[in-house]
């Protein structure tokens, strides 16, 4: 009696079947791994320049709050206000004097960031106000980084005056910031309205993998002694 052929083997067809599905289940493990990936990648990259934007906003805004007049001279507290280079008056070190503190933008090597530099007062003896002041002859501390990777599509600075009317510099009371016109680049030595208000507007950017997350943060910061100063 013949026994039955055992036939255990698998055909073309069914190996080309399962070639196929294996490859319909790679191609979907592979697209949903990039998917995943790209959110992770976006997610780090939104919370790494958001978190870089928070710290340079604060920074800035504590100093400009702080920010004081040079030997109570009556000049108000900016020495210089540039579009994107502004120069206060600080007592950064609580020393009784002031230090002349400068946050400006810069582009090296293709990447435009943030820096601030300190000159400290140059004076041996303390000036008697109002009619002497603080200089600051000295060299600027070396530029410390603040935030990189910045989106130079506005302005960093723009300022209002401590009464609002038709000549304020920020057209219409808006945060967002605007060309400075050029006879209020240096408000320190010309006859201009104090400075009572300092809008910043930082837009930076930041890479993780193939996701670029770009953050803007805009605030309007009193200056307390300008404020608190009615004359």
């Amino acid at each position: 009696m013949r026994r039955a052929r055992d036939d255990s083997g698998v055909t073309v067809t069914e190996l080309l079947v399962f070639v196929v599905l294996l490859g319909i289940v790679l191609v979907t493990v592979y697209v949903l791994m990039g998917a995943v990936t790209s959110m992770t990648n976006s997610t780090s990259a939104r919370a790494i320049a958001a978190d870089e934007s928070q710290k340079a906003i604060a920074r800035m805004s504590r100093e400009i709050r702080e920010a004081q007049e040079n030997n109570m001279n009556g000049k108000g507290v900016v020495y210089l206000a540039g579009a994107n280079d502004l120069q206060i008056f600080v007592n950064t070190n609580k020393d009784a004097k002031p230090e002349l503190v400068r946050y400006y933008r810069a582009t090296t090597g293709g990447v435009t960031s943030l820096y601030r530099t300190v000159k400290l007062a140059s004076n041996t003896t303390t000036p008697t106000p109002p009619d002497e002041e603080w200089t600051f002859t000295g060299a600027a501390s070396t530029p410390e980084l603040i935030a990189t990777n910045l989106v130079t599509t506005s302005d960093l600075f723009c300022y209002h005056e401590r009464v609002y009317s038709a000549t304020v510099v920020c057209p219409n009371d808006q945060r967002h910031l605007s060309a400075v016109p050029a006879t209020v680049s240096n408000p320190y030595t010309t006859a201009l309205p104090k400075i009572s208000m300092i809008g910043i507007n930082l837009i930076n950017s930041y890479t993780e993998g193939n996701q670029t997350a770009k953050i803007t943060a805009d605030v309007l910061t009193r200056i307390r002694s300008i404020d608190n100063n009615t004359n």
